[in-house]
């Protein structure tokens, strides 16, 4: 690798196969040697944990359950009522209409985010929750 500065806090840094990625730093940590390791910093591959986060919010973001399908997995697990109490009890309107109203939910919504707290429910739950929305077939 090698590095050419640009500006006061700016490199070129061109790694072996000759991709070149410009990389900035403060003014008093500017080097050559600091603009390299930065960036095999951020080519590093991703500890275990950080690919399973990763996982887990690419999974969320993919969970996507119909209010039928939704509803029957809270009936099925007895919390509808729950559920119902909590957003009638939010006095948020958005959060009402979004119950009332909703043809799909996203496990990564914020009225989804919003409401779990009221449900009483982990993160961890609410992931089984929507798993288990998403296996209902009307």
């Amino acid at each position: 690798m090698k590095a050419e500065q640009i500006d006061a806090t700016t490199w070129a840094v061109t790694d072996d196969d000759g991709v070149t990625m410009t990389v900035g730093l403060r003014a008093d940590n500017s080097s050559a040697e600091v603009a390299i390791e930065q960036l095999l910093e951020a080519r590093a591959p991703l500890s275990a944990e950080q690919q399973a986060a990763a996982g887990l919010a690419s999974e969320r973001a993919s969970m996507v359950a119909s209010g039928f399908q939704v509803r029957a997995a809270l009936l099925s697990l007895g919390l509808l009522a729950k559920i119902e109490a909590a957003v009638a009890s939010s006095g948020d309107p958005f959060i009402q209409l979004a119950w009332e109203r909703a043809v799909e939910f996203r496990r990564d919504s914020p009225a989804i985010a919003a409401l779990a707290p009221g449900m009483g429910l982990t993160d961890t739950q609410m992931d089984d929750l929507f798993r288990l929305a998403m296996s209902i077939a009307a």
